[in-house]
């Protein structure tokens, strides 16, 4: 059987290059034989996703062999049969992420409305693979304790990983993730990332342009070494990542996770020092739900993920002083307890005592006259806190200081639709995004303004059709 996969997507990040690696998809492969090891041709096999009841046929050549690529990972069922033999069930056959599954079908002389019950194994599965890696499963992408909810930061879980803060890529910080992580002995920003088989890295720093909210990944594998030639772009490890699709039963999901300063206990050192505790609110809140359009043959799922934090921010600065704010600088000294001395621009004149310099005057006591003192300046001052701490040193520096609010707002959504056109032609289409905001709310005033404000949007899409020529 031949099988084209005609992979249509764009990932429309800041960073996002092309790709056409469909890694993410598992296949089933094997041999028709009969009890005495007589191979079988022209044999059917069906292969069923029992969750989508969506079934792959496909029969055996000459040689006794069958081949069903490009199936989503999921729970399948293997059926078989000749005319003349038993039928052959194989059941709980489960297909992960760039898996190839070998199975040995052996049929039975029989009627055909028999039927010989098989369960998969473990060993069954693994005959076909030559590359070391690891699959994390769902249960446990969804149920392990992940601070940030990254399921990227589950990378760390699999042997030949090392995490390290040392080498960060693009929108990534946090210490285990896959793009900041050495797999086997590599470079973190040699690390490749693939979603549903589509590039996710950045092209200048390698980091992960956008991360599938946790709650829409159905698994995903670590690729250590001795991959796949397909996963040529990257030097170091790869992590395989393929998102959930809906079934034929209705799935939903709805989160809240709270940390709260009201509800943690100050820490030993501040105690100590007699320092209260610091201000600090994080949510993280979401919902999901996933089912059939049309059973049998159109299913979705879609996920929103939102995460709202406030943590404690400050500013320590210099404002003027009362006098200074009135013209007078008649005690405003420099670093090493000089007066710093006001002069008037409108006295500047030549030096008659050096040829080509200017000299002027001095404001009579160091203090600018309230006349002439600027509209705007007397507009401006105002918006300037009052002194509230004593300043350092002889020039006073350092007598403003407020605590303020660092904010955080993150907003992820995820949306997937699964199409069955017909048993050889098959659609999938996806669309998430994520946006970013992050600001800080110190003083609260034009004077101090937020002093930091960014935005990190970024979207991924991705379009798929796999049709299936022959038989």
């Amino acid at each position: 059987m031949r099988t084209i996969q005609i992979a249509l997507f764009a990932l429309l990040t800041l960073f996002s290059p092309a790709a056409l690696a469909q890694g993410e998809r598992a296949t089933v492969t094997g041999t028709v034989s009969d009890s005495t090891g007589a191979i079988i041709p022209d044999a059917a096999v069906a292969i069923r996703n029992t969750e989508t009841n969506v079934t792959t046929r496909t029969t055996t050549n000459s040689a006794g062999l069958f081949y069903a690529p490009a199936l989503p990972p999921g729970l399948y069922e293997v059926t078989t049969n000749k005319q003349g033999f038993r039928t052959n069930r194989l059941s709980d056959l489960r297909l992960t992420v760039g898996l190839t599954a070998t199975v040995t079908v052996t049929l039975e002389v029989g009627a055909v409305t028999d039927a010989v019950e098989v369960t998969a194994t473990a060993v069954q599965l693994e005959a076909q693979t030559s590359g070391l890696g690891k699959v994390v499963e769902e249960r446990r992408v969804v149920e392990l304790p992940l601070l940030g909810r990254n399921p990227l930061a589950l990378a760390a879980t699999v042997p030949g990983v090392n995490p390290t803060s040392g080498q960060r890529g693009t929108g990534q910080d946090i210490v285990g993730v896959s793009t900041t992580s050495q797999i086997n002995g590599g470079l973190a920003q040699q690390n490749g990332v693939l979603i549903d088989g589509g590039e996710s890295r950045g092209t200048t720093e390698s980091g992960n342009a956008y991360t599938v909210p946790i709650e829409a990944v159905g698994e995903f594998k670590v690729e250590t070494s001795t991959y796949s030639a397909e996963f040529g772009r990257a030097a170091g490890g790869i992590v395989n990542v393929a998102t959930k699709s809906g079934t034929n039963q209705w799935h939903g999901v709805a989160f809240e996770f709270l940390r709260n300063d009201r509800l943690n206990a100050n820490s030993w050192q501040n105690n100590r020092n007699r320092v209260p505790k610091g201000l600090f609110q994080r949510n993280e809140f979401g919902a999901g739900l996933g089912g059939k359009i049309i059973k049998d043959r159109t299913f979705f799922y879609a996920i929103y993920e939102g995460t709202r934090q406030g943590s404690p921010d400050q500013v320590l600065a210099t404002v003027p002083t009362a006098l200074q704010k009135q013209g007078d600088f008649s005690q405003t000294l420099d670093r090493t307890g000089r007066l710093n001395v006001i002069y008037d621009y409108t006295t500047t004149r030549p030096n008659p005592a050096a040829q080509g310099s200017l000299i002027r005057d001095a404001f009579p006591g160091n203090r600018i006259p309230s006349a002439r003192i600027h509209p705007i300046s007397t507009r401006v001052v105002p918006f300037y806190g009052e002194s509230n701490r004593p300043g350092e040193g002889a020039s006073l520096v350092n007598n403003y200081f407020r605590v303020g609010k660092a904010i955080s707002n993150a907003n992820s959504w995820f949306g997937r639709i699964d199409h069955i056109l017909t048993d050889k032609h098959r659609l999938y289409g996806r669309y998430g995004g994520r946006e970013l905001k992050n600001t800080t709310q110190v003083a609260l005033n034009p004077a101090f303004p937020p002093r930091t404000l960014s935005s990190n949007p970024a979207n991924s899409a991705l379009i798929s059709l796999t049709s299936t020529f022959t038989p």
